[in-house]
Parts: C-alpha cells; structure tokens; sequence
C-alpha cells in the first residue's frame, strides 16, 4: 500500500472518529478524548526526549487542575500561548542550536507548556451546559473546533500533495530537507479557496482582515510542521510514533495545530 493512500485511510478513520463524537453532541465523550489525545501527544513527545515515562502521571495531575479551573481567562491565555510559540519559532528559524540545545536540556519544561496549553484550548471550544458559558472569553462553540479542523486539515493535505507532485524548492532544508515553497503556496492557497468557499456556501461574512488572519494561521501551521520536524531531527528519529500509518505518530499528525490553535481562538472571539 503506497504512503498517500495510507494517510488517505487514515485521515478518513480520523474525520470518522471526528464526526462520531460531534454527531453524538455528548459533553462527556468530547473531554474523555481530548484528555486521551492530549496525553498520548505528551507520551510521545517524553518517548522521544528520553523522559521518565512518570511524568506522565504529573502531566495528568496537570491537565486535571486546568480542567477543574474554569475562571481562568481564555483570552489571557491565548495571547500568552501565542506568544511563547512566536518566541519558540523564532529561535528554531534563525537559530538551530539554541534550539536544539534548548530542546535537549529544557524538553520537560517545553513540553508541559505546549500539551497543557494545547489541552486547555481545546476544551474550551464545547463547554458543558452548566459551565460558566455565559463568559464573554469562552469560545464556547464545538462547530468553531470543526472548522479549525478543516482549516489546518487543508494546509496539511494539500501542502503534501503539491509538494509530492510539484516541489522542487527546498524551504528550509536544515530543518526539514522534504518541505517545498511549491508544496506551502499549494496548500496556502487551497486552503485560502476552502476557507472562501465555506463562508458563501453558509452565508458567513468575511473581511480582507479575515484573510490575513487566515494567512498568520496557515504560517503558524507551516512552523508546528517544521518545529517538530525540526525535533525529530534533534532527536535523530524519522517519526514520532507509529499510532498512524502513513503519518507516523500522533505528534506528526498534531504538529500544525500545535501553535495555530492560539491564533484561531483569538480570531474567533473578535
């Protein structure tokens, strides 16, 4: 079976597993597998930076106190994130050894940061019914997270196919020698399309600032890609796992949701 049509199944299993939880519209199963989603990225993120597999147990005491804090403040939170991951992006863009060394020496530290921001976003987007979700900085709506979905889902997809059939120009082979300019504009502007095209077809409204809303996600999607790509390389791995067949780990699949999801929440709660 050839690699695309491998990321092909599995990205139906996962839209499947995707449309299962929304279409049973169940509180419960929607945190139940953000937990597990959020906590096997953090096995696989300690599995490939050496770590106590025990510090698992403290991620969870973690993810658990985010959870049970509802008043914390979604917006503070998301700008916080947001710019943590622009300083992250940075240094891994214009400075490969402090970014490697960082890695290696502070990995516990970035980790915690990225899973347990990551986990608190998410949850966010379908709270429950006797939550406090008359807040103004809650997002408070799963339909928001589907469209996320689709959005970063777009810039993966069709930056791989036009990548395999057109790249040629390398981005930035040392950090990531397979990822083309031809493959980003393929997936920057069918996304651009995707995002236009869903907006008339429900009748949303959407302003040239939207776009360029759009294009700093797309850009953010690209450096999860290439942040991770550039952690694999650290760590002398191919994949950081192999939960998903013809992607590798669920780090691999999740790499460009990573520093975006901060960008979209703040976007969606304009």
């Amino acid at each position: 079976m050839s690699e695309t049509l491998m990321r092909f199944i599995t990205i139906l299993g996962i839209s499947s597993l995707v449309g299962i939880i929304f279409i049973l519209d169940n509180y419960f199963s929607f945190i139940i597998t953000i937990f597990i989603i959020s906590t096997y990225a953090f096995y696989e993120w300690i599995s490939i930076t050496s770590k106590s597999k025990l510090y698992l147990l403290l991620f969870l005491i973690i993810i658990s106190l985010i959870y049970s804090q509802s008043f914390i403040d979604t917006r503070i939170i998301s700008f916080v994130t947001l710019a943590i991951w622009i300083v992250f992006i940075m240094i891994m863009y214009f400075n490969t050894n402090l970014f490697k060394y960082l890695i290696r020496k502070q990995s516990l530290a970035i980790g915690l940061f990225i899973f347990s921001s990551f986990f608190y976003l998410l949850i966010n987007f379908f709270l429950d019914n006797n939550s406090v979700s008359n807040d103004i900085t809650l997002v408070d709506s799963k339909y928001y997270l589907l469209f996320f979905i689709i959005l970063i889902s777009s810039v993966d997809i069709f930056s791989y196919l036009f990548g395999k059939i057109f790249g040629s120009f390398r981005v930035v082979p040392k950090i990531s020698p397979n990822k083309t300019v031809e493959g980003y504009l393929g997936g920057y502007i069918s996304t651009i399309i995707i995002y236009i095209a869903f907006c008339k077809t429900f009748g949303i409204s959407w302003l040239s600032f939207d776009i360029i809303y759009l294009t700093l996600l797309v850009l953010l999607a690209f450096s999860g890609d290439l942040y991770i790509s550039l952690v694999k390389r650290t760590f002398e791995i191919k994949n950081t796992g192999n939960l998903l067949p013809g992607h590798g780990g669920l780090l691999d699949r999740l790499d460009s949701y990573l520093p975006s999801i901060s960008l979209f929440t703040l976007w969606m709660m304009i």
